[in-house]
This record gives structure tokens, sequence and C-alpha cells, in this order.
């Protein structure tokens, strides 16, 4: 389902006329209505990402220890190279907005993606990041899903990557990990 089509099933047909519901949206943390098929620029609030990707639980909450989408995020930044840093921190903004969830199901739902992608759009812009994301930045993505996948879901760390998890997954609670994340934001935009 593309996103012309998403539109139109907020439409209720009355007297044979298409009637438009009240668009949808969300309210995020700071108050801001943010309506999800057609975010403006005014409507991207970094304290909102912040907050949001630092309460989210990758792997659908069902990892062994709470880790969230900021903290992933922001390793993901010091992995890549400095000219790819921001984009890295930066991929995973959409979802402050519509939420994470686990791979296997996003390629089930194909308007979620066409709803990603859209909202990512209107970030890359406002924040002047690239758009689509990088390459190296994917894969230091698919990287980082075996590192996690290891160290959170199966439980058996790779021993030879034991000073990456001690730096990089020692637990930091969530308020910690929102500062971190705007910490980074803001030296990367520089």
């Amino acid at each position: 389902m593309n996103l012309d089509e998403i539109i139109q099933n907020i439409h209720f047909k009355l007297n044979n006329e298409y009637i438009m519901l009240k668009e949808p949206y969300i309210r995020t943390y700071s108050g801001i209505n943010f309506t999800i098929l057609n975010p403006t620029s005014e409507m991207i609030n970094i304290d909102d990402i912040a907050h949001s990707l630092s309460y989210q639980c990758r792997y659908g909450g069902h990892s062994n220890k709470f880790y969230s989408v900021a903290r992933h995020s922001i390793i993901m930044s010091y992995l890549a190279p400095p000219k790819f840093a921001l984009d890295a921190l930066c991929h995973d903004m959409g979802e402050a907005y519509i939420r994470d969830l686990p791979s296997p199901i996003k390629k089930l739902l194909p308007a979620y993606c066409n709803l990603e992608d859209n909202i990512y759009a209107k970030i890359a812009f406002k924040f002047n990041l690239n758009n689509p994301i990088p390459d190296v930045v994917k894969q230091i993505d698919q990287d980082m899903i075996g590192y996690e996948w290891d160290f959170f879901m199966e439980k058996k760390p790779n021993p030879q990557l034991k000073e990456f998890y001690k730096k990089h997954f020692s637990y930091k609670n969530i308020n910690q990990t929102k500062r971190d994340f705007l910490q980074r934001f803001e030296e990367l935009s520089l």
C-alpha cells in the first residue's frame, strides 16, 4: 500500500462523496501534534526524537536487558566514518514517530515502510542528512544486529568482542541515554 492509498483509507464515503477524517497525528512528548502522513519541518523536534528513541527497546522488547533505539544509534555514530556519523546517529529517527518494529514484521508491512521513508525524508531535509541513508550506514546497522543479537538475544557474547561490549553495551538509564543522544547530535551538527 503506497502513501496515496493510505491517505485514501482515512476518508469515508457519505452520499457518494469522500470526506476526510481528521488527519492522523500523534501527540509528542513536547506537546506537538505530529501529523503522520504529512509532517512539516516545524513538527520535527530533536528533544521529542531523543525522548522517544531513549524509551524504545530494540527487538520488540524481547532482549535480555533494556537496550534502546537511541543507544543503538549513538553506538552506530561512533562506528561510522566521521563523514557519516550524523547519518548513523539519525538513521532510525523516523521510529520516534511511528515506533521501532522488528525487521521481520517491517518486511510484512510495506505501508509502514513507506511512512517511515516519508518521515525520514522530512527529518533528513530538516537536519541536512543524506537521503537515502548511505550504504555505509546500512552496513553498520547490519553489523550491529550481529553484535546485538549475540549479546542481548542469544546471551552468548563473542569473546573476541569483550571490549566492544564493555564499552558500548554497559547499561545506561533512559535519562542518561537521552542526554547522550542530544549531546552527540549537538557535537555532530556543528
